[in-house]
């Protein structure tokens, strides 16, 4: 018995040395600086000693090395915080240019689009013959694009992307050099937003057919047509007899049954694959229930 308790004893001793000279190492390691090191992150370009410093201290030429750094990592908010302050600083008139567009396309990037928009087209307007003018106007015409509302919403955004992109087109068709670029996307987005601006007044139309102030439908369906009519290649196929439709269904509802029945003829002779041409010739016969236009869109 006593062996055993002797044995006990010397086992919890050597148990305890362990865990002292482990402690005591783990200690030592601590302060020898022997921690397990994190991988360190690897830099393409050294940071220059010019970005630890505030930007009001620096030159122009020292705030480029700033930028030219956070171009690099992709940092477009400190970018735009340093260009910000270069064109307040930059006196030449060609680097005052170039530093605008790039402001541009900085707030372009980071998403404040309403600035961008303002600098594009302050950019045309300075430098209409610049060789990056159709960038400019592209890049504006996105800006206005991508800040459009609903068609439930005032569409004053609509209608300025609109009238910036037919002066593009104008000049793709007129064959202006640096144009060409763009031209695709240009045409889809005019050709998104004039059938925007369409539903936006055709909701117009049928709240005052709700109404039943038929006479302001038809003004409005009026100055519909007008506005539009430049835009007919750029609408969907079916915008023009979706307009047509809707007035004949305006005279009919005024008591004009010659006009009514004039535009349906119209409809039917000039879009004879138009699926509402089948439902509106069904109407024509008297046993048959009247449909008005605003439930056929």
């Amino acid at each position: 018995m006593r062996f055993l308790a002797v044995s006990n004893l010397m086992i919890t001793f050597c148990c305890l040395l362990t865990l002292s000279s482990t402690t005591t190492f783990s200690a030592q390691k601590k302060r020898w600086g022997c921690r397990k090191k994190r991988p360190l992150a690897v830099s393409a370009v050294k940071i220059p000693p010019e970005a630890r410093r505030a930007l009001k201290s620096l030159k122009l030429d020292e705030l480029e090395k700033v930028r030219a750094y956070y171009s690099s990592c992709n940092d477009n908010d400190k970018e735009l915080t340093v260009v910000e302050r270069m064109v307040s600083l930059a006196t030449d008139q060609h680097q005052v240019r170039t530093l605008k567009l790039t402001l541009a396309d900085l707030y372009f990037k980071t998403g404040s689009l309403e600035k961008a928009t303002k600098i594009y087209t302050n950019y045309l307007l300075l430098y209409p013959g610049s060789e990056l003018a159709p960038y400019a106007t592209h890049q504006a015409i996105l800006c206005l694009f991508y800040t459009t509302l609903t068609t439930d919403r005032d569409q004053t955004r609509t209608r300025a992307t609109i009238h910036l992109a037919q002066s593009y087109v104008q000049k793709c068709e007129a064959k202006v050099a640096g144009y060409a670029q763009y031209e695709g996307e240009v045409r889809r987005i005019m050709h998104e937003c004039a059938n925007k601006l369409l539903e936006y007044d055709i909701n117009i139309i049928n709240f005052h057919y709700k109404q039943g102030n038929f006479a302001a439908a038809q003004a409005r369906l009026g100055a519909v047509k007008k506005e539009l009519v430049a835009l007919m290649q750029g609408l969907d196929e079916t915008a023009e007899p979706r307009l047509i439709l809707l007035e004949a269904d305006l005279y009919q509802q005024l008591g004009n049954k010659e006009l009514a029945d004039a535009k349906m003829n119209e409809v039917a002779n000039r879009f004879p694959l138009y699926q509402s041409t089948l439902q509106l010739a069904a109407t024509q016969s008297p046993a048959a229930e009247r449909k008005s236009a605003r439930d056929r869109f």
